[in-house]
Protein backbone atom coordinates (compact mmCIF):
# COMPACT_ATOMS: atom_id res chain seq x y z
CA UNK A 1 0.00 0.00 0.00
CA UNK A 2 0.96 3.35 -1.46
CA UNK A 3 0.00 7.08 -0.05
CA UNK A 4 -0.62 7.77 -3.70
CA UNK A 5 -2.89 4.59 -4.45
CA UNK A 6 -4.51 3.87 -1.04
CA UNK A 7 -7.32 1.13 -0.09
CA UNK A 8 -10.54 2.54 -0.72
CA UNK A 9 -13.74 1.05 1.32
CA UNK A 10 -17.07 1.68 -0.34
CA UNK A 11 -19.26 1.95 2.74
CA UNK A 12 -22.32 3.22 1.42
CA UNK A 13 -25.47 0.78 1.10
CA UNK A 14 -26.71 -0.61 -2.20
CA UNK A 15 -28.81 1.76 -4.63
CA UNK A 16 -26.65 4.95 -3.51
CA UNK A 17 -24.46 3.94 -6.21
CA UNK A 18 -21.75 1.43 -5.12
CA UNK A 19 -20.86 0.04 -8.72
CA UNK A 20 -20.50 3.72 -10.29
CA UNK A 21 -18.01 4.19 -7.12
CA UNK A 22 -16.14 0.92 -8.17
CA UNK A 23 -16.08 1.52 -12.18
CA UNK A 24 -14.42 4.85 -10.79
CA UNK A 25 -11.86 3.30 -9.53
CA UNK A 26 -11.20 0.48 -11.99
CA UNK A 27 -11.18 3.29 -14.47
CA UNK A 28 -8.52 4.71 -12.02
CA UNK A 29 -6.68 1.38 -12.09
CA UNK A 30 -7.74 0.12 -9.09
CA UNK A 31 -8.77 -3.79 -7.94
CA UNK A 32 -12.02 -3.50 -7.25
CA UNK A 33 -14.39 -6.81 -5.41
CA UNK A 34 -18.32 -6.06 -5.03
CA UNK A 35 -21.33 -8.19 -3.48
CA UNK A 36 -20.22 -11.92 -3.61
CA UNK A 37 -22.60 -14.70 -2.48
CA UNK A 38 -20.53 -16.62 -1.10
CA UNK A 39 -19.02 -13.77 1.29
CA UNK A 40 -22.32 -12.61 2.30
CA UNK A 41 -23.10 -16.13 3.42
CA UNK A 42 -19.87 -15.98 5.57
CA UNK A 43 -20.65 -12.27 6.66
CA UNK A 44 -24.19 -13.52 8.21
CA UNK A 45 -22.61 -16.77 9.27
CA UNK A 46 -20.23 -14.71 12.00
CA UNK A 47 -16.99 -15.41 9.67
CA UNK A 48 -15.18 -12.34 8.46
CA UNK A 49 -11.84 -13.90 7.40
CA UNK A 50 -12.76 -14.45 4.41
CA UNK A 51 -13.65 -10.87 3.70
CA UNK A 52 -10.34 -9.70 5.30
CA UNK A 53 -8.55 -12.02 2.88
CA UNK A 54 -10.02 -10.23 0.13
CA UNK A 55 -9.42 -6.61 1.14
CA UNK A 56 -6.26 -7.47 2.03
CA UNK A 57 -5.75 -8.38 -1.52
CA UNK A 58 -7.68 -5.72 -3.28
CA UNK A 59 -7.56 -2.22 -3.76
CA UNK A 60 -10.84 -1.10 -3.18
CA UNK A 61 -14.27 -3.29 -2.37
CA UNK A 62 -18.16 -1.43 -2.12
CA UNK A 63 -21.61 -3.17 -1.86
CA UNK A 64 -22.21 -6.05 0.19
CA UNK A 65 -21.02 -8.08 2.44
CA UNK A 66 -18.05 -5.12 3.15
CA UNK A 67 -20.29 -2.14 3.80
CA UNK A 68 -21.83 -4.16 6.72
CA UNK A 69 -18.67 -4.11 8.64
CA UNK A 70 -17.03 -0.44 8.16
CA UNK A 71 -16.10 -0.61 11.73
CA UNK A 72 -14.21 -3.61 11.73
CA UNK A 73 -12.73 -2.11 8.02
CA UNK A 74 -11.62 0.99 10.24
CA UNK A 75 -10.09 -1.30 13.29
CA UNK A 76 -8.06 -2.94 10.96
CA UNK A 77 -6.91 -0.46 8.47
CA UNK A 78 -7.14 2.80 10.34
CA UNK A 79 -6.04 6.12 8.40
CA UNK A 80 -3.90 3.72 5.96
CA UNK A 81 -7.27 3.40 4.04
CA UNK A 82 -9.95 5.75 2.66
CA UNK A 83 -13.68 5.62 3.91
CA UNK A 84 -16.26 6.73 1.22
CA UNK A 85 -20.02 7.07 1.86
CA UNK A 86 -22.13 7.28 -0.96
CA UNK A 87 -25.88 8.43 -0.08
CA UNK A 88 -28.92 9.48 -2.04
CA UNK A 89 -29.85 12.56 -2.15
CA UNK A 90 -32.95 11.79 0.24
CA UNK A 91 -34.07 8.56 2.17
CA UNK A 92 -37.58 8.24 -0.22
CA UNK A 93 -35.51 8.17 -3.22
CA UNK A 94 -33.13 4.98 -2.05
CA UNK A 95 -35.97 3.26 -0.94
CA UNK A 96 -37.87 3.91 -4.29
CA UNK A 97 -34.64 2.54 -6.03
CA UNK A 98 -34.16 -0.87 -3.59
CA UNK A 99 -38.28 -1.60 -4.41
CA UNK A 100 -37.73 -1.11 -7.93
CA UNK A 101 -34.27 -2.77 -8.19
CA UNK A 102 -35.83 -5.68 -6.34
CA UNK A 103 -38.74 -6.12 -8.15
CA UNK A 104 -36.23 -7.40 -11.36
CA UNK A 105 -34.32 -9.62 -9.07
CA UNK A 106 -34.78 -13.15 -9.28
CA UNK A 107 -36.35 -14.63 -6.60
CA UNK A 108 -32.90 -16.12 -5.07
CA UNK A 109 -32.30 -12.65 -3.98
CA UNK A 110 -35.08 -12.69 -1.16
CA UNK A 111 -32.86 -14.43 1.20
CA UNK A 112 -29.62 -11.98 1.09
CA UNK A 113 -32.30 -9.13 1.54
CA UNK A 114 -33.04 -10.46 4.50
CA UNK A 115 -29.88 -11.50 5.29
CA UNK A 116 -29.03 -8.19 4.70
CA UNK A 117 -31.87 -5.75 5.78
CA UNK A 118 -33.61 -8.26 7.72
CA UNK A 119 -36.71 -8.15 6.00
CA UNK A 120 -37.43 -9.47 2.02
CA UNK A 121 -39.74 -6.87 -0.21
CA UNK A 122 -38.85 -3.52 0.50
CA UNK A 123 -42.01 -2.43 -0.33
CA UNK A 124 -43.88 -4.23 1.80
CA UNK A 125 -41.73 -2.29 4.78
CA UNK A 126 -40.95 0.63 3.31
CA UNK A 127 -40.56 2.10 6.65
CA UNK A 128 -38.26 -0.67 8.31
CA UNK A 129 -35.88 -0.14 5.25
CA UNK A 130 -35.43 3.36 5.39
CA UNK A 131 -35.06 3.21 9.18
CA UNK A 132 -32.12 0.94 8.03
CA UNK A 133 -31.17 3.56 5.37
CA UNK A 134 -30.82 6.20 7.99
CA UNK A 135 -29.47 3.55 11.03
CA UNK A 136 -26.31 2.54 8.81
CA UNK A 137 -25.64 6.10 7.22
CA UNK A 138 -25.51 7.59 10.72
CA UNK A 139 -23.15 4.60 11.83
CA UNK A 140 -21.01 5.07 9.83
CA UNK A 141 -20.19 8.56 10.37
CA UNK A 142 -20.32 7.86 14.23
CA UNK A 143 -17.67 5.56 13.79
CA UNK A 144 -15.70 8.10 11.52
CA UNK A 145 -15.49 10.44 14.50
CA UNK A 146 -14.90 7.82 16.89
CA UNK A 147 -12.19 6.35 15.23
CA UNK A 148 -10.68 10.35 14.38
CA UNK A 149 -11.14 9.38 10.73
CA UNK A 150 -12.40 12.82 9.31
CA UNK A 151 -9.24 13.18 7.49
CA UNK A 152 -9.47 9.77 5.51
CA UNK A 153 -13.19 10.32 5.04
CA UNK A 154 -15.73 11.54 2.20
CA UNK A 155 -19.53 11.28 1.62
CA UNK A 156 -20.55 11.38 -1.45
CA UNK A 157 -24.04 11.87 -3.80
CA UNK A 158 -23.26 11.47 -7.20
CA UNK A 159 -27.52 13.15 -7.88
CA UNK A 160 -25.78 16.73 -6.33
CA UNK A 161 -22.88 16.74 -8.78
CA UNK A 162 -19.96 14.71 -6.95
CA UNK A 163 -17.44 13.53 -9.20
CA UNK A 164 -13.65 12.37 -10.01
CA UNK A 165 -12.30 15.63 -7.46
CA UNK A 166 -14.24 13.90 -4.58
CA UNK A 167 -12.83 10.67 -5.11
CA UNK A 168 -9.12 10.99 -6.49
CA UNK A 169 -8.68 15.22 -7.32
CA UNK A 170 -4.84 13.55 -7.94
CA UNK A 171 -5.81 12.12 -10.90
CA UNK A 172 -8.95 13.42 -12.08
CA UNK A 173 -7.49 14.72 -15.45
CA UNK A 174 -6.53 11.12 -16.06
CA UNK A 175 -9.65 9.72 -15.43
CA UNK A 176 -11.35 12.05 -17.45
CA UNK A 177 -9.23 11.56 -20.37
CA UNK A 178 -9.58 7.55 -20.27
CA UNK A 179 -13.57 7.80 -21.37
CA UNK A 180 -14.54 8.95 -24.61
CA UNK A 181 -15.97 12.13 -25.14
CA UNK A 182 -18.92 10.48 -26.78
CA UNK A 183 -19.39 9.05 -23.03
CA UNK A 184 -19.38 12.22 -21.20
CA UNK A 185 -22.11 13.95 -19.03
CA UNK A 186 -22.04 16.36 -21.62
CA UNK A 187 -23.33 14.39 -24.43
CA UNK A 188 -26.43 13.83 -22.91
CA UNK A 189 -27.45 11.61 -25.65
CA UNK A 190 -25.18 8.30 -24.72
CA UNK A 191 -26.52 6.16 -21.89
CA UNK A 192 -24.59 2.92 -20.53
CA UNK A 193 -26.14 0.47 -18.56
CA UNK A 194 -23.90 -0.99 -16.41
CA UNK A 195 -25.67 -3.07 -14.45
CA UNK A 196 -29.69 -3.06 -13.40
CA UNK A 197 -30.13 1.26 -11.85
CA UNK A 198 -26.39 1.68 -12.31
CA UNK A 199 -24.07 3.16 -14.71
CA UNK A 200 -20.71 3.86 -15.88
CA UNK A 201 -19.55 7.02 -13.79
CA UNK A 202 -20.68 10.18 -15.55
CA UNK A 203 -22.77 8.64 -17.64
CA UNK A 204 -26.56 8.90 -18.17
CA UNK A 205 -28.56 6.34 -15.90
CA UNK A 206 -31.67 4.69 -17.97
CA UNK A 207 -34.14 5.44 -16.32
CA UNK A 208 -33.16 7.92 -13.90
CA UNK A 209 -30.32 11.02 -14.89
CA UNK A 210 -28.03 11.76 -11.98
CA UNK A 211 -26.82 15.28 -12.81
CA UNK A 212 -23.18 14.63 -11.22
CA UNK A 213 -21.14 11.14 -11.23
CA UNK A 214 -17.62 10.61 -11.65
CA UNK A 215 -17.38 12.89 -14.41
CA UNK A 216 -18.79 15.94 -13.34
CA UNK A 217 -16.89 18.65 -11.24
CA UNK A 218 -16.61 18.35 -7.45
CA UNK A 219 -14.31 19.45 -4.24
CA UNK A 220 -11.35 17.83 -3.66
CA UNK A 221 -12.88 16.17 -0.26
CA UNK A 222 -10.60 13.04 -0.33
CA UNK A 223 -6.93 13.48 0.59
Amino acid sequence: MTDTKPKVFGVGLSRTGTKSLGQALRLLGYSNHTWDRVLHERWFAGDLEPLFAVTDEVDCVEDWPFLAIYRELMDRYGDEARYVLTVRKDPQTWLDSVIAHAKFQAPHAGPYRRMAFGYDEPEQYPAEYMAYYERHNDGVRAAIAEHGLEHRFVELCWEKGDGWEAVRPDRAAQARRSVPPSQSPTHGAHRLKISDGDTAPGLVPPRQPWPGGPLASGAALLP
